[in-house]
């Protein structure tokens, strides 16, 4: 049988101190917990793709979910997870902690065979990761999608109406991809009255928008050159802007990548991570 996992300190002095202790015991339940949620990914998408919760007698996933006593968002993110990483046998997905698992969710699709990212999440921090994943996903063709981890915090009911009416509004008036960066442009931008980072990104979609109109015209190889070099600039600015706004970058938060509210947090074709690291 097991001993009790809380040693009191008299009877630790030849293990060490009572903190010493605490650690390797906390070490030790993180390390189980990362395996479980390996575990509950590999079976959880397994079992969604077999579509078995009908055949357990459930009239949905909700269902099945809601007899588990588990949250939504734990369920879907392992399952994403699982879906995700579906080509990894259940004793390497068990290597990758979970915080690094649910960064992996935010590869671009195009980048997914280029690196080797199976041996990187099982070895790296979650900073090191969480900077590989950004700054290759900057460099990549489309839409910049960086690592993204939730925010919570507790405002005034009458307020929290109008906060979130203003940040939608700013969303929609810079046409941006979602409420969480317009709070981040509002907050980045301290002294004036419209976000200069949401300015400079309307702008680089502007100059993206002419570019491709005359991709094909071969009579304007030039003026293509031209508008290359002036949106290299514009992105430069724009990103250096964005970085110094980041001022707690270097304290990145392990905090879990949650699906949106509104969806089930799978992708339709979210492609693999290529073959297991030697």
């Amino acid at each position: 049988m097991a001993s009790n996992l809380y040693v009191l300190p008299d009877q630790a002095a030849s293990a060490g101190s009572e903190a010493e202790i605490l650690d390797g015991q906390i070490r030790h339940a993180i390390g189980e917990y990362n395996r479980s949620f390996a575990q509950l990914a590999y079976y959880g998408w397994r079992l969604k793709l077999a579509d078995g919760f009908a055949a357990l007698g459930y009239a949905s996933e909700i269902a099945y979910m809601g007899s588990l006593g588990i949250g939504k968002t734990l369920w879907f993110q392992a399952v994403a997870v699982g879906q995700a990483l579906s080509s990894l046998p259940l004793e390497e997905l068990e290597k990758i902690p979970q915080a690094q698992a649910l960064l992996l969710l935010s590869v671009k699709s195009e980048l997914k065979t280029t690196y080797p990212w199976i041996k990187e999440a099982q070895n790296d921090t979650y900073r090191e990761l969480a900077r590989k994943v950004e700054e290759r996903n900057r460099m990549a063709p489309g839409p910049e999608r960086v690592p993204t981890a939730p925010l919570s915090f507790r405002v005034a009911a009458t307020a929290k109406s109008t906060i979130m009416q203003k940040v939608v509004a700013f969303q929609e008036k810079h046409d941006l991809s979602s409420p969480g960066q317009a709070l981040e442009f509002i907050v980045a931008d301290r002294t004036q009255d419209t976000s200069a980072l949401a300015e400079l990104f309307e702008a680089i979609k502007l100059l993206n928008g002419v570019m491709m109109s005359l991709k094909f015209r071969d009579d304007l190889v030039e003026q293509r050159k031209w508008l290359s070099l002036a949106k290299g600039r514009v992105v430069g600015v724009y990103r250096r802007l964005l970085e110094a706004s980041r001022e707690e970058e270097d304290e990145v938060r392990e905090e879990a990548v949650h699906a949106p509210e509104d969806t089930d947090g799978y992708e339709e074709d979210p492609g693999g991570f290529g073959e297991v690291p030697e």
